[in-house]
């Protein structure tokens, strides 16, 4: 059924421009919004990051401890670790995310986990910028 279609869709060349159109458009736009499909959220006590189709829900009081790492030496490409008490540890990447958005969710946890649990680092003071 596919090949029948696109074998008509070959022989008619407009349905073939309109087909490499869509087709263009849908591959710029998915990765942009799926981008920009970010969310931290504050709620009883849990941090919930959500990154296009991932969610991450963690509660403040079990982290011990969060960095951000690089992932890269160039460019700018961080990580968030969460070391959580009784728990494995969870990786957040900051990907094109940014800095308003990494700002952001700097302030929601430090705002939400105790003292000392966000360390200080230079890739944190990097990814700030």
């Amino acid at each position: 059924m596919a090949l029948l279609l696109f074998r008509a869709m070959v022989e008619n060349d407009m349905m073939l421009r309109i087909a490499w159109v869509l087709l263009a458009a849908a591959m710029v736009t998915v990765p942009f919004v799926l981008s920009r499909a970010f969310l931290v959220s504050l709620e009883d006590g849990q941090i919930t990051i959500r990154k296009g189709w991932t969610t991450r829900r963690l509660r403040a009081a079990d982290l011990e401890a969060v960095e951000v790492d690089r992932i890269q030496k160039r460019g700018q490409s961080y990580v968030v670790l969460f070391r959580q008490r009784n728990a494995p540890e969870a990786k957040f990447a900051l990907t094109a995310i940014s800095a308003d958005e990494r700002r952001r969710l700097m302030e929601a946890i430090r705002q939400s986990v105790d003292s000392g649990v966000l360390r200080d680092s230079e890739a944190l003071r990097e990814a700030l910028r």
